[in-house]
């Protein structure tokens, strides 16, 4: 037989996330330190070389499915002005499937969707998704990534890279003056936020890229 004994369970303490964070997912123990992957796994790949976070490792993912990858603690976005979480992702819904970032300012009781994919769709390319979390600033929050397959037809899933929460500097416009044959000319808004270093300019195959890219200029 079986004999049990002792048996107790308890609260894990995770002291809050800083800011910035920033996971390639390459390491083990730093992801564990950030996130609660119940059963999306860390697999070779990725944006780089390296690892990625994945829903469904083997194929396609399982019918009525609700699989989340959770920041263990709250976030502190108590001192950020301009708080974004960035990363990569590739994606593959099928009917009745939906992908979700989704955050929650009271510990993980109630969760508010920041964006929502739904089948059928495909992102077959490695692709960079900024989100504003400017709404979330002065306070603290937790985020987490959210996989639903709503009945029995499926896809291949949700691959997660690179992630990223900052609090990023204030966007300044940048425009094109002229174009010539073997340069441009461009202008930009002045940035007038304090802790100034310098303007850097990148270039990108991704039209709306926000971090990342080549620098091509200072």
């Amino acid at each position: 037989g079986w004999y049990v004994d002792d048996v107790s369970i308890a609260e894990t303490a995770y002291p809050q996330i800083a800011l910035p964070i920033h996971d390639d997912v390459n390491v083990a123990d730093h992801s564990d330190s950030l996130w609660f992957s119940a059963s999306w796994m860390r697999v070779p790949g990725g944006v780089g070389v390296g690892h990625y976070f994945t829903d469904s490792p083997n194929g396609d993912f399982a019918d009525y499915l609700s699989t989340k990858l959770t920041s263990v603690e709250n976030i502190d976005l108590s001192l950020a002005a301009n708080p974004w979480i960035v990363f990569q992702h590739r994606l593959d819904l099928d009917f009745q499937n939906k992908a979700r970032v989704e955050i929650s300012i009271d510990g993980g009781v109630n969760w508010t969707v920041l964006k929502q994919w739904e089948g059928p769709m495909t992102v077959a390319s490695w692709t960079q998704v900024p989100l504003d979390l400017g709404e979330y600033a002065g306070g603290e929050a937790r985020l987490r990534f959210h996989l639903l397959n709503l009945g029995v037809d499926s896809g291949a899933g949700w691959d997660l890279d690179e992630i990223n929460v900052a609090d990023l500097p204030e966007t300044v416009t940048l425009s094109l003056e002229d174009n010539h044959y073997d340069r441009v000319d461009l202008a930009w808004t002045a940035y007038t936020g304090g802790g100034f270093g310098s303007y850097e300019i990148y270039r990108d195959s991704e039209a709306d890229f926000l971090l990342g890219g080549t620098l091509i200029a200072t």
